[in-house]
């Protein structure tokens, strides 16, 4: 334990990423096996069961350390990490010995496996259980078991990083062991074989591929590509998703290495039909595929969906989905990753062919296209797409966001002035600052909040609204604060759609801060008319 809080200390604020691996290695080929698939697990933001809930954390501090509930409240505000406050605060210099608890083993794996059990068992149990720790144990291991039980790590380390740590030291290529590490394992019921020994379909034959991303690309320079490298084809807005079947087993997984096989029964039941075992990469969609195209919903029926684990018969009729192939990426057990995107493409197209079904549709590809970028992009929003997907022809499928490979030019956002009407304090490193913030639109006459954002602002700005906001308070509500309404916003957000759950009746899609609309007066912000006649121009478009 005392060995992972080091290695912790060495991560935070660590900017170097030569740093960073080294002293990843290091621990990883100086520990144990179970340590170091616990410390890879946190990580990668796996941990223990939830031992105990916020509240119970703050009313446990305070009443083992003889300090008022608000008090520790406030600390925990001023500090912007619940888990550093609690290892300051627990226990005061001076503390009666601690009640007999379980005694506290050194290593890590056993430390989170006892903070595992704690999950379910009566509020005293585990009360007793974590003072114990808290009191036991050294100031930054405190830390680290408070970390293990909120499971708010933020030292600055990707998981990416963690693993190309842990393939240097097991001789193992990065690529290879993004794949083991894939999927749904979790140090408590993984053993260190499983994941690292053999291969790991034969393990697990639902076990995804690392996903390829896609960077971020400008107009300028989507104008200058070469035409002949590079295939063009619609960038679809819905869940991104491998749809696997092996050897019998069928599986849905999410970009975020969720696997969804239940919320889409009718999925399943159609990769049974296949003659041929695959891997289809792909955008699952609301709607339909048809014989001679598609018919798109909106994101927001797909949420719906997405959000129930076992739909009803009514559900699957009325919310159908289907799944927009745009690659393959094993046939027959065959790892196809390896081949160029042309040929990938090519086998696709064949296996789309051979088994025609209502389930999925072939995403159209504009090889050689006759227009401009900007132009494709629109006609790819024509047919309901966010924008384009750009792919270099010669490249093979690589993880992640792979330089000069895969592009996404995405149309325009929308766009709203808003204006400022609540803001939090952030934590870790934004402590101490309003960086959370709330935003309202007019109703009429009254400012109606509709969207939180956080980003979009730079440091500068942060620091200058941060000054204006603390001289400007009103109300409080907890952790947040109401701002005098003089500050207006550009908004940017991806969709909106009707939402009963917001007080305005509407929701956004990833709303961030554009720019600060300093030219602009509060009486010069948008309505949720105005936000509305977005939504219907967006639907016809």
């Amino acid at each position: 334990m005392k060995r992972f809080a080091q290695l912790i200390d060495a991560l935070d604020g660590e900017r170097s990423t030569k740093q960073i691996t080294a002293a990843l290695e290091s621990y990883f080929r100086e520990t144990d096996p179970d340590d170091a698939l616990w410390a890879l697990g946190l990580l990668s933001g796996k941990r223990p069961k939830r031992a105990a809930l916020t509240r119970e954390l703050l009313e446990w501090a305070a009443e083992a350390s003889s300090l008022p509930l608000w008090l520790v409240e406030e600390s925990r505000l001023q500090a912007g990490d619940l888990a550093e406050t609690l290892a300051l605060l627990v226990p005061l210099s001076g503390e009666a010995e601690p009640e007999p608890c379980e005694p506290v083993s050194t290593q890590l794996s056993a430390m989170a496996l006892q903070l595992d059990r704690l999950s379910g068992t009566p509020a005293e149990a585990r009360k007793q259980a974590i003072v114990g720790l808290w009191k036991q144990l050294g100031q930054r291991e405190r830390w680290v078991v408070n970390k293990m039980i909120s499971g708010a790590w933020r030292i600055g380390v990707s998981e990416k990083l963690a693993q190309r740590a842990l393939a240097g030291v097991l001789n193992k290529s990065p690529e290879e062991l993004a794949f083991r590490l894939s999927g749904d394992w979790h140090p408590r019921k993984t053993p260190w074989a499983a994941l690292f020994e053999g291969d790991p379909r034969e393990s697990d034959r639902s076990k995804p591929f690392p996903f390829q991303l896609a960077q971020s690309l400008d107009t300028a320079s989507a104008q200058e590509l070469d035409r002949s490298v590079w295939a063009f084809e619609p960038k679809w807005d819905g869940i991104r998703v491998q749809w696997i079947r092996r050897s019998g087993c069928i599986a849905l997984w999410s970009r975020g290495m969720e696997l969804i096989t239940p919320s889409f029964p009718e999925l399943e039941a159609a990769a049974l039909e296949w003659t041929r075992d695959a891997v289809l990469d792909g955008e699952l969609l609301a709607g339909t595929a048809e014989s001679e195209g598609f018919r798109l919903e909106g994101f927001s029926a797909l949420q719906k969906r997405a959000k129930r684990k076992k739909p009803g018969r009514a559900m699957l009729e009325q919310q159908p989905v289907f799944l927009m192939a745009y690659d393959l990426l094993e046939l027959d057990g065959v790892d196809l990753r390896a081949l160029p995107w042309i040929e990938r493409r090519r086998a696709l197209e064949a296996f789309v062919r051979a088994h025609p079904s209502i389930q999925w549709a072939l995403s159209p590809v504009w090889e050689s296209p006759g227009s401009d970028a900007l132009t494709l992009r629109e006609q790819a929003a024509h047919i309901g797409a966010e924008g384009l997907m750009i792919k270099r022809k010669s490249e093979p499928y690589r993880h992640g966001r792979a330089a000069h490979s895969w592009y996404k030019f995405k149309i325009d956002p929308l766009t709203i002035d808003a204006v400022l009407l609540y803001a939090t304090q952030g934590r870790g490193q934004r402590a101490g600052q309003f960086t959370d913030y709330t935003f309202g639109l007019w109703n009429d006459g009254q400012l109606v909040p509709f969207a939180k954002a956080y980003s979009g602002l730079d440091a500068a700005e942060i620091a200058e609204l941060d000054g204006f906001i603390k001289k400007n308070l009103r109300e409080r509500f907890g952790p947040v604060y109401g701002v005098q309404a003089v500050q207006v916003f550009e908004l940017a957000f991806e969709g909106v759609h009707e939402s009963p759950r917001h007080k305005s009746g509407l929701a956004v899609r990833f709303p961030r801060i554009a720019r600060w609309r300093r030219d602009k007066t509060v009486d010069q912000a948008n309505s949720l008319e105005d936000l509305r006649q977005l939504m219907r121009d967006k639907a016809r478009a």
